[in-house]
């Protein structure tokens, strides 16, 4: 079946942007606590992969309908810092595009505290390493979390393949009806980034995407479920080069996920993709 694909090529004006979730069977939606929209938090603070650009058009092309967005950026003066964090303790939904940053004490035990609720995570790309550094210490007053990415996202991300090489993604068959690839095609697609080096994944982790640079290779995670250690509902993609906001399956892995995490259907729409030659099926 064809699905029909828009894109957006306009500027942005974002909603302003509270429940608990658990992960319990991860097939279907869960009950959510109120009737109003949740509230999506999303952190971005990388300079690698243009996430303060991309997911606000992302957000409002394709979550502004039934979420309320509020989008949280680092200090252009301290990158280590994020104004307005304390929003993230009214968040329904956080959304994490974090690369190395150290925060604050205090600003980092908000972060705990929101996992520690059992509420939904959802993370992208360098969520994997957030909230640590790779040979270095914080500076004093500022704190490290780098069991995020095991003990939450449950992946082991532990560096990636070369810049330079395509790599090529598909959904895990068993994995076909899950509602977070729900019309994500079957077929193997190129994408955009270098592959990261994710496995093995913890064993609580469900994987429903496998990417690879050459036939040869063990394929590695690159999608998957889990339940944080609250209860929570987690996605995690290690996909999100800018330019992966053109594919139509990345943009519906990642609008389904954050969905299925926030224990809403999953809509049967179209995407809509960032960039006027988005591809089409």
């Amino acid at each position: 079946m064809r699905t029909q694909i828009m894109w957006l090529i306009t500027g942005i004006s974002l909603l302003m942007v509270p429940y608990t979730l658990r992960a319990d069977d991860d097939t279907r939606p869960a009950k959510r606590q109120s009737s109003k929209r949740p509230k999506l938090v999303i952190l971005s603070a990388e300079r690698e992969y243009q996430t303060e650009k991309t997911l606000p058009l992302f957000a409002k092309a394709n979550l502004a309908k039934d979420f309320r967005v509020q989008l949280l950026f680092a200090d252009t003066h301290d990158p280590n810092s994020i104004p307005g964090i304390e929003a993230v303790q009214r968040a329904q939904v956080l959304l994490v595009s974090v690369r190395r940053r150290t925060l604050p004490n205090d600003q980092l035990a908000i972060i705990h505290h929101y996992v520690q609720s059992g509420r939904p995570v959802v993370g992208i790309r360098t969520a994997s390493h957030a909230f640590c550094l790779r040979n270095a210490k914080p500076e004093p007053g500022h704190g490290q979390w780098p069991e995020f990415d095991q003990t939450v996202l449950g992946g082991n991300y532990h560096d990636h393949y070369g810049n330079k090489a395509t790599a090529s993604v598909q959904a895990v068959p068993h994995a076909f009806t899950h509602p977070i690839m729900q019309g994500v095609g079957h077929d193997r697609f190129s994408v955009f980034g270098s592959l990261y080096k994710t496995s093995p994944l913890a064993k609580s982790s469900r994987l429903l995407m496998t990417g690879r640079i050459d036939i040869t290779m063990t394929p590695e995670p690159v999608a998957w479920t889990h339940t944080s250690p609250a209860g929570g509902r987690v996605f995690y993609t290690s996909l999100g080069h800018p330019r992966d906001f053109e594919l139509p399956d990345f943009v519906r892995l990642l609008r389904n996920g954050i969905y299925w995490a926030a224990g809403l259907a999953v809509p049967t729409t179209e995407v809509i993709c960032l960039a006027e030659n988005a591809q089409t099926k």
